[in-house]
This record gives C-alpha cells, structure tokens and sequence, in this order.
C-alpha cells in the first residue's frame, strides 16, 4: 500500500506539473513524443514478467531423509570411498614404516567434508595400545561442525615396542555411513645373500685356511647374530666377537647391517683329521625370523706318485722307481727322458727340483752345482687332481758315465699331511712346533714358507758319453750344366752327424762350439777361384745335427775347372771334398734385327732405338762397327782402337806426327759413312748390357744429300758370338712457294680489323711440290701499340703436292703509315717465306679523366676554412683528392685531365683509395694496362682462397653528412681521414633511431662453413678478405703495394672506365712512385704518386685476454690484490707489421695527482708557426705545428715492465709481461706505458765529407711539404738550397718522373728514419685491505661476537657446543689466511666452496683410521665463503671456581685471522655458562619483613585441612630439574628482649613440624623461561586460545600445599627447592591450628 500510494503521490504530482508546463507553453507537443516507444515498452514488460513470477524456496537437505543415528558399537558396513560417503579421507591408509623400538611416530590424518553442507561425525580409537590418537585440529575453535570443504586433522601416534608388524582400525561414524580406517605398521624385513653352506674348499691337515664371504642387505635394516645349534657349544663358547665350533671359526658372530650395506664373514678351517667336517649355525634375525647355515671344509692328506715313463704307464707301488737310465749319448749333445707325476690330492702343490753330484748327509750345500742333468720345469706348481710331465735332460761332456742324483722337493706343506713322513723331520717338527703361539713361524733354510721343504721322491740319475761321427752330403760337387763365366756361385755341403739306431730319445744340447777346421786343399788353373765361408762353419755349435757350409766358385775364362776341399773334426776323422765345373761365355739377341729410317728429309736428323736383350746373368760387353769392315779385330782389338780415337779427340795436342813422313790415316771407328756422305752414328757403341736385362741402342742418322741407304752393322760380343743389323733409309728435299709476296691495303682505319681472305683480290696461296709433307708456322705480332696481325691457319702441315689459302687479318692501333715483312717459318727450310705489307693507318685517342663530383668537392673543400665549426665532405670510396688545378668550368676537359695522385693522409695497414676516369674519345677498339715503377705487388692474381667480391665493393653505402670527412690534399690533421665505417651507427636519420648492434661471435668456421647473412656478418666477411688482400699483395716486402682495379682491360670506342688506385701499406712514412698507364696503339702515359702514411707499424692485436680495447688506448686491468701480496704478471702482446726491424723502449708514467699537478703547471705542447707549402697555400698561407711535451719517467712506478727494451723483428710478435707490485699502501695504482718506436737499422751513411753535404739537404727538405710538388715553389727551394748543387743534392730532390731509369734508388730506403708514432696501453691496479665479512651486526665498540651456550647438565634440548661461523670475501681479490683460536675454543671442522687452495694446505686425503685434522688455511676467492665449526669447551660445573655459581658467566675467546700479508682480523668468542633456577610466584605478594618469600595458609581447625597453591617457575632458558627437600628452621641461642623483632618473636613462639605441610608434587623438570603468570581472568571479548603440547611446557607449575594442623598452635616451617646443578630456593610456610569450627 505504501509503494502504491507512493507511486499515486508521483502520477499526481507529474500530472501537475504537466498542467503546470501546459499553462505556461504556447505550442502542443507532437503525438509521437506523448507515447512510449518499441524500447521502452520492451523494458516495461520485461518488469511485469519479473514480478508475476513464482518464487520457489528448496528444502533443508539436511532434512531430506531422517535416519536413525548409527551406533559406535555397530561394525561399519560403509567404506571411506563410497560415492555417499559425505567425508574424504587422506591418506586412505595409515601406513607406519621404519620404525625402531620405543619410538613414538605421527602420521596426520586429513577428514574433508566434500558434501553441501556442515557435518560432524564421531570415532572410535584403535583398539590396540599401539595406536593411539595424539591430537586434533579442528577448522573452528568454537564448534565442532566442519563446514563444507573443510577439514580435520587428526594426528594418529604410533609406539613400536619391537620391530613386529602391528594392524588396527580408527572407525568414523557419520550420519550418513560408517567406515573403518586401516593402521598399518610394517618394517621392511632384512634380505640378505650369505651363500649356504659356508664352504671352505679343501685344507691341508695341521694347516689353516681362511674363507671371506660377503653378505649383503638387500632388504631393510636388521641385526644379526649366530648361535650355535648345540646349546652345550654356544656355553664353551669364549670370545664375544666369534665362535669356534669344530675346526671352524666364524667371525663377526653378531653384526648390524642398513639397506644397501654388506659385511664381509670370515671363516676360519684347521683339520686334524683327514675327510669332510661339517657343523650347523643358526642365524636369528631381530625381527625373530632365523635361518640354518652349514660350515664345511675338506681335510687332505698329500698323495704323488709317478704315472708314466716316456709315454708308458707305470705303477711305483708294486715296483718303485728309483734309478733313471739313459743311453749312450753324443758329447755336446742332449738325452731326454719324460715323467708324469700325478697329484691325487685335490690341493695345489708348490715344488722344486734339485740336482746334485753327491748324496751327503753331513752338511748341506747352498750354492749350486755343475751337473750334467737338468729337468724342465725345474720348479712350479701342480693344481689338485693335475697331472705334469718332467722332462729330464742328459748333456755329457765326454765320452765318460755320469753318476748324479735328483730330489723332488715338496713346498709349504705340513708335516702332519704327509703319509709316514721321516722320523728326523717330524721330530725336528714336534721340537719347533707351538700351538700356543699365534706369531707365524720364521721361513726355514731353503723354503719360502713356515713349513719344511720336503724331498718327497728321490732318484739316481746314470748316463754315458760317446765318440763324435761326421760326414760330408753330398760327397762330391760336380756342376752337370755349363756355367757363366764371371759369375759366382755358391752351394751349401751340409756336414752331417752319424746317429744311432737307438738314439730315439736324444736332443740337442747346449749351444756349444767344438773345433774345426776345413780349407782348399788345390784348384786346377788360376782362373778358378774357391771360396769358403768359414764364418758360419766355425760359428756352428754341438746341438746342430747339420751343419751347412757355404762354397763359393767364380771363373774369368772359359773351360773345365776342378778342386779340391779338406775338413778336420775334433775327436773325429778328416773328410775330403772333391768339385768340378764347365764354363762358358754370355750369349746376346737383337729383339729388331732391320732398322728402317724411311722417307726422310734433307737437314734433318732421324734416329732409331733398337733393343738388345741379354739373356744369361752375367753381364755382356758389346761393341758395334760397320759390317763391311772385313779386319779380322777381335772385340778386346776393336775396343782398344776405338779408346785410342776417344783420347786423340780429347787431346789433339798430344798426337806426334811420324819424322820425315806421313802416317797412315786410319778409318774412323766412331762415325760410319755411306756412299752418298750420309753418316750413321750411335749414342753408345761400346756398352755392358747388365745380365738378364734390355739395353737401348740407338741409331742416328745425319741426312745431309739425297741417297737411298743400305747397310749392314755388326755387334761383337765378349767372349760371345756376333750378332748383325741392316739399316735402310730414303733421303729427299722439301720444296714449297707462296703465290705472292707483295699486298698494298691503301688508306685502312686503326681499330677495324682487315680481312685478306679468298675473296679478296690480294689473297695469299701455299703449295707444295715435293713429296715430304712441309710443317710450317706463320709469325703472328701483336704490338699493344701498333698492330696485331693473325693468319689463319696460323701453324700446320702442308701435305704433298697440296695448295692451302691462308687467310690474313690485320688490325692497326696507331696511326701512319705502314711497310711491314710478315713471315712464315718452314720446317727444314734455310730460309723463310714472306711477303710485304703496305698500308696508310689513322690512329686513336685516349685521355685519363677526373670525376665531376670529384671536382665539385674539390671546389668546397677549397672554400672552408680552418675552424672547428667548418663541415668536411667526402665521397663514396675515396680518401684523398687528385691535384688538379683550380677551375671555374668543371666541364672543361684540360681543367679534368689527371696530373697526379696524391694520398695525404693515410693510416697505417689500412687501405687507402683513389678513382680516376680513363676515357676512349675516339672510335677505335684499344686495350690498356696500368702499373706502377716502384711499388708494384709481386702477383696482381688473387689466390682461390681470397677470390671473390672485391674489398672496396664490400664497403657500405653512406649518405653524405656531418660525420664524414674528406682528405684535403696538403693538409696532415688525422681529424680529415675519410672515415670507412663497417657497422650501423646510433645516430637517427629521417626520425628512426637505429640501435648499435652488439657484436657477434665471428669465427673463420663459421665464415667457410655458412656465409653470413647479417649486416655485422657481411661486414666481418668483408675486413677479413681485406686484410687478406692486403698481406698478399704487401708480400712484396716494400712496405707499400699500388693496386689498379682494374688494371688491365678492353677499352671500347667511347667507353669512359673508372679505375681505382688502392694504396696497401703496412709502413709509416713518404712514399713517391710513378704511374705509368699503357694504352695499346699510344705512347705510355706516366703520373706521379706521392702517398703520406702515419701510424706505427707497432700494433696491439685484438682478443688478447685481459685487455680492454674500448678505451684508448687499451687498458691492461689486474686484478685487485691485497696489500703486500706476491708480485703479479700480465702478458701482452706487440705485433710488427713493417717490413723493417723495430726497437721500442719503454717508459712508465704514473698517473698520481702530484704528477699531474705538475703537468698542469707545465704547457703540453709547444706552439710555433710555420710556413704552409700544400695546395691550400694561397688560402692559408701558414699553420700551426704542434710539438708535445714529454714528461719526465716516473721513479719507484709499482709497475714493471719485462724487456723494457727489445728489437722486434719485421712481421713478428713480441711478448712482454707487465708485473706490478703492491707494497705501495691500500690505492688504485694508473700509469701509462708508453714507446716511441724506432727502425733498428739506420739508412747507410755516406764515406768521406760528403755525409755532411748529404745532412744539411735532409735537414733543409724537413721543411719542404710532401705536397707541394706541383706548386711553382721550386725557384723559393733552390734560393733556400744556394745556387750551388751537389750530385746528392740533385738526386735526393728530383721527382719520381726526373729520376734515370738507371738510378739506384732503393724503395725500401722510404720507410727508413720514419716517425713510427707512439705505442702506449694503460695499467690499472688496486690494491685493498684484508677484510673478510660475517652476516651479522657490530656492536657498539664496532667489534663482532659470536655467542655459545653452556648447561651444566645432559638434555635433549641443551644447545650444541659446536657452532658454525661462516666468513664471507666481499672484497674483489683472493684472500690467504690462516685461522686460529684463543681460549676455550677448538675448531673441529671447516669447508669451503673456493676453488684455489692454500700453498701450504695438506693435499693427502684423511685416512679412515687416524682422524685428520680440520684444515686453517685457506685461499678465499671473492664472494666465496669458508663455513668454520668452533667447539666450546667448558669446565666442569661442578668446579665452582672455573664456573661460578650464577645464573650467567662468560669464558671469553678470540677467532684470530692471520692474512699473508701480516694483517689480523679478530671475532670475539663468548661462551656463555648458563645454570638453572626457580622462583615462586603467588597471586599475592608473599614476602616477610626480611625479604623472604613466606606463604600464609592461615588458621585452620585442627580437625580440618585447607589447600592451597603457589607457582613455580623458571626465569631461565636452562631446564631445572628440582626437588623439594625440608630445611631445619634455624633458631638463634640468645636473643635480647628489646631488640626482638615482630618476625623473631613470631619465630620463638613457632613449630616446627614439617608433617603439617603436604605438597602434591615435590620434584620435576621445569623448562624455561617461564610464561607469565596471568593473574587477571579472561574475559568474553576474545575468544579463548589452547596452548599446545610444546607451549605447555613452559607454563608456570602449579603446586597445591595442604594444610593439616595438629594443634591449636603456630606452625612454622622452611623447606629448600634444590636445583641440580643450579641455585637453590629458600620458601616459608606457615600457619595455625585452632579448635573454632570454620
């Protein structure tokens, strides 16, 4: 009704107003504004619709079903994972493993409510007093519902009284269901691998063994134990540690092992008897589970016998073996026998055999003795159950019997395992024998073991020498075929040894030599030789049954030969020898008997190689001569006639003519002539073919007329048969002719080429007439500056009655007239064929340009001035600017004609470019080539590996603005160096900023492997190339290569071609050299070059470690030190990359403020002007120099620098290492190094006065400027000069295009007495004190104190006496120190993370037995730290002197640091001695008029009690551990009555009866400090907050006293709270009796 009557109060009011608006309006609003719209109809709806809908409430799910409660005494029939279950419980099980016994565990126990709606459920405890419950958390301190998606914790605790597995169940009753909780607990049991039985293997009986058996946990954690199975054994039993049962012993016999742990179980077996033993062991487990195990063990008794002789079985118990026959044997000869001795014990034996001449029983021999038997092996070992075979060697010397003997001896073996051993040695056992002693026994005589060596068998050994027998095989040498004369063969005759029928067991013996002797006995002509080699024969010993003798037979002449041999034998009969063999000569074959020269020609020279094959193996001496020669020589006849003619040719002086009349001519052996005076001759006609080899003969022939040959040639063979060549050959002349020999071309244009072909009417014809084919070979020229003619075919061969058309074409270069004589070579022809060319040429023309934009720059370079605010241009690839002369028309062609190059300003090893414009004005084809006089690199052809784009082209495009500069010719400032930059810039351009670029890793593999696609990449790709570039063409060890590019080429007509002049240097200095630019078809054109390099040769290479290159110049940083510490060393490197030896002196200028204080008051440079000589001259007709002025060296510098003075080798790297020392105080040290470079070689210096002629011009051109050279100042330098001029004069100053070209100028010379600049790198160092950092505050005295806590009794919670300090470097250097300790204090332990070590540190690790000391000295790198455990050690608290009886006292300490360089550092050690006390505190205040705290339980009826309390507590963090003990009231003797006190008459009139007072407790532990006492209740504002289990610890004990007085009387009594090891605590207690009722 409100909101109705509200919204009538509304239309009516709204209605109002609308009559109200209507009364005032003059116009009616339109019909459309008067009603709603679609919009707001839409919303109006929308409104009812919400107000007419029906509003349904959902019904309290809790209320859904009712149910009856369930019952804690019902069995659960739910689960905790039903899906109706409301709670979730985690985990799902509780589950308590590795526990040990009496220990108490917790495991919570999370219950969430994961229905809709707020829930509480009950539960019943475990059943078990195993499992208990310990506490519960519940999500709401005021009510016990749990709201959904809340949860309960509940701790469920867990006492393990053995190491059993336990179960139970917690059930939880819902109102929904009820389920049971799982409470498991299980302890993984132990798994061991012991292996079973305990198995011993074999042992010899009155010996022990000793068995290790590892036994490994692979299980849980478990104790072991072993028990005997006998409970009579495990009461003999003696030894904790072990168990002995039987000829066992086990040990460890108890044992503990973790998981994952093993132990090793020793098992010791000593048999008496012979046979298996066995006993039984129990092992128990902790967790009562146990298991049997078996000990075993083989006692065994020794058992050899011999099984086998030579092969056949033999049994030496039914017949003993006791002597050992041989046969009769060859001296220096071996007789063999084998034995098997087989082992029948299962147990290795160790054995040695010995050999001996004599059996004595007397004394015994130590040394050995020459026998002539030995048994192989003589000592070893034979496994159990294993056989061995012996064998036994009999060697005689002579033929004589050998009577010896062998024992087989036994080793390590007691006597008690041998069967019926030898009375003397066991009883010589018995006597030495002690059981009792466990020390092992010392080796006897000639065993290595505590046991005897037993001769176990022994054996005679009988053998007997024979008589040596030899014969010769085969009996007699006789040669069945014919052999070669000069030829040695050789045969082996083997001397052989007669054997035995019966020796079948006889072997070689000792490598022994015998004597011998054989020789040639005759021969049967001299010629035949016989040698024997006796070297082996002698060297042959008596082991070797043949012994092979070497006979070697050699004839010089033919026929049968014979001889005869003799041998002589020690201890035999002499042998003799007979050989016989036949003799022949080398037999030769020509492989092509014809030589067939052919068709030759006239004047030529043909020779023909033929093969003569030799076919016997000595060699064969031939000798060739013309077969007409019908003179019966012999071949010895012909080769001597033939060596006279050789000699009369070297020596024609020495030939005497004959007196008085003419000799005889003889025929000439060494050229052969025919009929026709054809000569035939050969490269060798008297040779020696090597045996069974091919020689080559050849033959020449000399054609000198026409003749067909025929002839026959002979081969003479030494001591051989001849053998015969025919020779033929056809002898003709060439004849060929041209058809003419004039052409007349008239007026012809230079650059067009001519074409004198077939169809031309002046062609030129070849023919030959003759019947030899002509080669002929047409001269073609190519004059680059006047003509290059070419004919086509240029070379070939005319055939036989052939005609050939030879085509001409002719191009001229230059012009004028031409008469020329072409000619074509014919082979074999006297003369040559040609013709004569005529023609009328019109040449060309060609001029060398500079570039338009070059002008224009030059036009504003001359414009500005020499401020600081004047703006410099520059080009695209150029750093300097050609001398041309000023001109107002840049297009006039004499003002852009090139007069000279000119590189003012350039950089050390870096290039410098130039561009000019070679331009062809006329129409004629020509070519050019450019090079340079002086400088011109040694190979202009890059290698494959530096091929490719070329450097200049790989430069960036730049835009023309205010950071480019350009090089003014004549100007020397290094601010006007065109800056070539490789990299983007920071500056911004059209409003985009760029950002720099870091530099990115560049390696060679990266380069070869994938090509960079990056601007920083391109650019790197592009500097390595360029120095590339730059050592290749700088090879030419000038210090300065010129490069055209390109220079050479094609110039076509009016073609315009830029060329570029790149200037590579790797010196400083002045440079001149010419230009000299050929074009073909014009004289050569030459231009001066003068180039100005600055910089040093001296270079810094980049990436060296330590250096900072972004300063300059670099700065070399050490790294920061402490004071006083050892000196430290840097390295750098200096490269030279001039052509000449450098010496470079260093000096060392500290950089401290006194010194540049007196820098400042001294002026840096000298000022002075002089006289500018360059191009801008007339502009700037002076300029200022500016000389630096050099500091004096500092003294003392704390850097040293190693050589100081050096020679650096041309194209090398110098190291030099830079130490700096820091005993200079606590600074940061900058100094400078610096060098003024010099050349180590000087420019040669003249002879005689004219060196001082030669001074005064050098010091008069110092003045001149390098750029001044095509300036008219030439008439002002002559004035300077005198009119008066010396040969050097002339020569120093004329200019490159003066000079002769036959002048002894040496370009090396140019970079001699040069300004090298200055090399110079910064130093920096710091040095600091030692201070090492702790994570704590100072105090107020600005010192440190590490506390430690001391209680006077043993508590679990008593804090450590061990702390750990760590100390922290924040300084930036390495700290060495050493750490130690004063008073009370120890450290007991250290680490730290540093990676250096301490020079004097231990470096051996700790062992496991001897405890290693904890390491004090350390090497602390920066932001590392060294952790230190400092124990404290107290005295004993019941020394009152040393630990006072108070509730607080110090034993003060120092944690001394000793650094290296003598500094200290201190922390201050407190150890705090704490002892424990107790107080009362009462709700009221309890104190008497003395002070001392009384408690007054009133008047209480004697027939009643009244209870009362007070609390005790602990201002102390030490537990007390107190008692309540009664204290005898004191009472005084004699007391005056005036001076009694109210307390003392109240005590006179006291009783004091302890029994009246009764207290619930009289002793515990009350742990401090104490809360206080809340003595005002809590109020409802807050809600009540429980304390813990650990919070009520702390809370103050509540002691109730209970008053029962006896009689109507006072009573008084004083009891005393002891506190062990602390303070005790007097309190009073009184109160009276009374017979009144309460």
């Amino acid at each position: 009704m409100d909101s109705a009557a509200g919204a009538g109060e509304t239309i009516k009011n709204s209605q109002e107003q609308t009559t109200t608006i209507k009364k005032v309006s003059k116009y009616k609003k339109p019909a459309y504004l008067q009603s709603l719209n679609e919009a707001e109809k839409a919303a109006n709806f929308k409104i009812i619709d919400k107000m007419n809908k029906r509003i349904n409430f959902l019904r309290n799910p809790r209320f859904k079903a009712n149910k009856a409660p369930i019952m804690l005494n019902k069995k659960p029939t739910g689960n905790a994972f039903d899906k109706n279950n409301p709670f979730s419980v985690e985990p799902r099980e509780i589950v308590f493993m590795d526990y040990q016994i009496n220990g108490v565990y917790e495991i919570p126990l999370k219950i969430t409510n994961q229905s809709g709606i707020s829930r509480r459920f009950k539960y019943r405890p475990p059943e078990k007093e195993f499992f208990s419950i310990r506490k519960i958390k519940y999500p709401s301190k005021k009510e016990s519902m749990i709201a959904p998606g809340m949860s309960i914790i509940m701790n469920i605790a867990f006492t393990a009284p053995t190491f059993a597995d336990y179960d139970d169940t917690l059930t939880i009753v819902t109102e929904e269901n009820s389920f049971e909780i799982p409470l498991i607990a299980r302890r993984d049991p132990p798994k061991i691998n012991l292996a079973n039985p305990l198995d011993c293997k074999s042992c010899w009986i009155g010996d022990r063994v000793d068995m290790s058996f590892r036994c490994v946990n692979t299980g849980g954690d478990g104790g072991f134990k072993f028990f005997c199975e006998r409970d009579e054994d495990d009461k003999n039993q003696t030894e904790a540690d072990s168990i002995k049962l039987g000829p066992f012993i086990i040990y460890p016999s108890e044992f503990y092992l973790y998981s994952g742990n093993g132990i090793d179980i020793y098992v010791s077996f000593n048999p008496k008897e012979e046979g298996w033993a066995r006993e039984n062991l129990i092992l128990a487990c902790d967790n009562h589970t146990s298991e049997f195990y078996t000990l075993q063990g083989l006692g065994s008794m020794l058992d050899l016998d011999v099984t086998e002789v030579d092969g056949r079985s033999v049994d030496t118990k039914l017949h003993p073996l006791q002597t050992i026959f041989f046969q009769n044997t060859n001296p220096q000869t071996e007789a063999c026998r084998v034995i098997t001795i087989k082992n029948s014990s299962p147990i290795l034996i160790n054995y040695h055999w010995s050999i001996y001449r004599t059996r004595s029983t007397s004394k015994i021999l130590l040394q050995d003795e020459e026998t002539h038997y030995r048994i192989e092996p003589n000592q070893g070992k034979i496994s159990g159950e294993g056989t061995e075979q012996f064998k036994i060697f009999f060697s005689p010397e002579h033929a004589s019997p050998y009577y010896e003997f062998c024992d087989f001896v036994v080793e390590g073996l007691p006597i008690d395992s041998m069967r019926n051993p030898p009375e003397a040695l066991k009883m010589f056992s018995d006597a030495t024998k002690n059981e009792d002693v466990r020390i092992t026994m010392p080796t006897y005589i000639g065993s290595n073991t505590p046991y005897l060596s037993i001769p176990y068998m022994q054996y005679n050994l009988r053998g007997q020498g024979n008589f040596r027998k030899m014969y010769l095989d085969p009996p007699i040498l006789d040669y069945k075929e014919p052999l070669l004369i000069n030829k040695p063969y050789t045969t082996s005759i083997i001397m052989r040894k007669e054997k035995n029928k019966d020796s079948k067991n006889l072997s070689e013996g000792q490598a022994t030599l015998y004597k011998k002797k054989i020789w040639v006995e005759s021969v049967s002509d001299e010629t035949f030789e016989v040698i024997i080699d006796t070297k082996k024969f002698d060297e042959s010993t008596s082991s070797e049954d043949d012994i092979d003798i070497s006979v070697t037979i050699q004839s010089t002449t033919t026929g049968v030969k014979t001889a005869y041999l003799r041998v002589e034998i020690e201890d035999g009969a002499p042998l003799s020898y007979f050989i016989q063999a036949e003799f022949d000569g080398p037999l030769i074959s020509i492989v092509e008997p014809c030589v067939e020269f052919g068709l030759q020609k006239v004047n030529t020279q043909v020779s023909f190689t033929m093969n003569v094959q030799n076919h016997s193996s000595v060699e064969a001496p031939i000798f060739i001569k013309n077969g007409n020669d019908f003179q019966d020589f012999s071949y010895i006849q012909y080769c001597e006639a033939y060596d006279e003619e050789e000699n009369k040719q070297k020596n024609p002086s020495k030939i005497l003519s004959g007196s008085g009349g003419k000799r005889k001519k003889k025929k000439n052996l060494k050229i052969i002539k025919t009929t026709g005076g054809n000569k035939i001759s050969f490269a060798q006609q008297k040779l020696t073919i090597p045996a069974n080899s091919r020689s080559e003969i050849t033959v020449k022939l000399d054609c000198t007329s026409e003749e067909v040959i025929s002839e026959i040639l002979q081969i003479l063979v030494k001591d051989g048969s001849s053998q015969f060549i025919y020779l033929n050959a056809n002898i003709q002349t060439i004849k060929v002719c041209l058809s003419r020999y004039n052409i007349d071309l008239g007026l012809i244009y230079a650059g067009i080429k001519q074409n004198i072909d077939s169809r031309h009417s002046q062609c030129v014809v070849m023919k030959n007439y003759g019947n030899l084919a002509a080669k002929f070979d047409w001269n073609e020229q190519v004059i680059p500056d006047k003509w290059k003619i070419q004919f086509d075919p240029p070379r070939g061969t005319l055939e036989p009655h052939q005609e050939l058309v030879v085509n001409v074409k002719l191009t001229a270069f230059s012009g004028g007239d031409m008469h020329q004589i072409f000619t074509c070579d014919v082979a074999d022809f006297d003369y040559p064929l040609g013709f004569v060319l005529k023609a009328n040429v019109y040449g060309l023309r060609v001029c060398h340009m500079l570039p338009d934009y070059v002008v224009e720059a030059q036009k504003a370079a001359l414009s500005m001035t020499n401020t600081a605010q004047s703006k410099l241009l520059t080009t695209k690839n150029f750093k300097g600017i050609e001398d041309v002369k000023e001109s107002e028309d840049a297009k006039d062609e004499e003002k852009l004609k090139l007069k000279s190059l000119k590189f003012p300003s350039c950089t050390i090893n870096k290039p410098s470019s130039q561009r000019f414009i070679l331009k062809n004005m006329s129409g004629i084809k020509t070519t050019f080539n450019f090079k340079s006089k002086e400088y011109e690199p040694d190979d202009l052809v890059l290698p494959v590996n530096i091929k490719g784009q070329s450097s200049l082209d790989n430069i960036p495009n730049q835009d023309i603005d205010e950071s480019l500069t350009i090089s003014k010719p004549g100007s020397r400032s290094s601010k006007r160096e065109t800056k070539i930059r490789f990299a983007l810039s920071t500056k911004t351009k059209k409003g985009l900023k760029v950002k720099q670029l870091k530099r990115a890793l560049l390696t060679d593999s990266h380069e070869h492997q994938n090509k960079f696609q990056s601007k920083t990449g391109e650019t790197f790709t592009a500097t390595k190339r360029l120095e590339r570039e730059q050592a290749f063409y700088l090879s030419n060890n000038k210090g300065l290569a010129i490069v055209f590019s390109p220079h050479f080429g094609e110039l076509k007509p009016h073609e315009e071609i830029p060329v570029d002049v790149t200037i590579y240097n790797n010196a400083c200095g002045r440079f001149e050299d010419t230009l000299v630019s050929e074009v073909k078809g014009l004289q050569p054109f030459k231009f001066p070059i003068y180039v100005s390099i600055n910089g040093s040769p001296l270079i810094i290479p980049e990436n060296q470690v330590g250096l900072n290159y972004y300063t300059s110049p670099p700065t070399m940083a050490f790294p920061t030190v402490v004071e006083k510490s050892p000196q430290q060393g840097r390295t750098f490197k200096i490269k030279n990359t001039g052509i000449a030896d450098v010496v470079i002196d260093w000096k060392l200028f500290d950089q401290k403020e006194e010194n540049i204080a007196k820098q400042q008051e001294n002026d840096l440079f000298n000022i002075s002007i002089g006289k500018n000589t360059g191009f801008d001259s007339e502009d700037n007709p002076f300029k200022l120099k500016f000389d630096l002025n050099e500091p004096e060296p500092s003294e003392n510098s704390p850097f040293e620098i190693e050589p100081q003075k050096v020679v650096i080798p041309a194209n090398e790297i110098q190291v030099f290492e830079v130490k700096f020392n820091s005993t200079q105080g606590v600074d940061k040290f900058k100094s400078v190094v610096l060098a003024h470079p010099q050349l180590a070689e000087d420019m040669d210096e003249p002879e005689g006065d004219e060196e001082n002629k030669v001074e005064e011009v050098l010091e008069t051109r110092k003045t001149f400027d390098l750029y001044d050279y095509n300036s008219d100042s030439s008439e002002e330098r002559n004035r300077q000069m005198g009119e008066e001029e010396s040969p050097y004069d002339r020569q120093a100053l004329e200019t490159p295009t003066e000079r002769a070209p036959d002048s002894d100028h040496d370009p090396a010379n140019d970079v001699k007495k040069r300004d090298l600049g200055i090399v110079a790198l910064k130093l920096f160092a710091q040095t600091i004190e030692p201070v090492l950092s702790v994570d704590m505050k100072q105090k107020l005295d600005g010192e440190y104190y590490f506390n430690f806590h001391q209680w006077p009794m043993n508590h679990e919670d008593e804090p450590s006496d061990v702390e750990k300090i760590c100390l922290v470097n924040e300084t930036k250097a390495n700290l060495v120190f050493n750490i130690g300790t004063d008073g009370p204090f120890e450290i007991v332990g250290s680490k730290t993370n540093s990676g250096s070590n301490h020079p004097l540190a231990p470096s051996r690790q700790p062992s496991k037995k001897v405890k290693s000391l904890p390491i004090t000295m350390f090497d602390l790198q920066p932001d590392k730290i060294v952790q230190l455990k400092v124990k404290f050690h107290p005295p004993n608290p019941l020394n009152s002197m040393e630990w006072p009886l108070v509730q607080s006292y110090v034993k003060k300490g120092l944690l001394q640091v000793e650094f290296a360089n003598g500094k200290q550092q201190g922390f201050n050690l407190l150890g705090n001695l704490l002892r424990p006390r107790v107080k009362v505190v009462t709700e009221k205040p309890c104190k008497n008029e003395k002070g001392v705290d009384e408690i007054n339980l009133g008047e209480v009826n004697i027939e009643n009690y009244r209870t009362s309390h007070f609390y005790l507590i602990n201002p102390t963090a030490v537990p007390a551990r107190w008692t309540l003990n009664y204290v005898k009231f004191p009472m005084k003797e004699t007391m005056g009555y005036m001076t009694k006190t109210p307390l003392e008459i109240e005590n006179l009139k006291k009783t004091d009866d302890p029994d009246v007072f009764q207290f619930y407790v009289t002793e515990g532990c009350l742990k401090g400090p104490s809360m206080p006492l809340r003595i005002t209740p809590e109020g409802l504002a807050l809600p009540s907050v429980p304390l813990n289990s650990e919070e009520a610890e702390y809370l103050p004990l509540k002691i109730m006293v209970q008053f029962n007085p006896k009689a109507n009387i006072l009573y008084k009594s004083k009891f005393k709270f002891t506190v062990e090891n602390g303070m005790d605590y007097d309190l009073m207690f009184k109160g009276k009796g009374s017979y009144e009722e309460d």
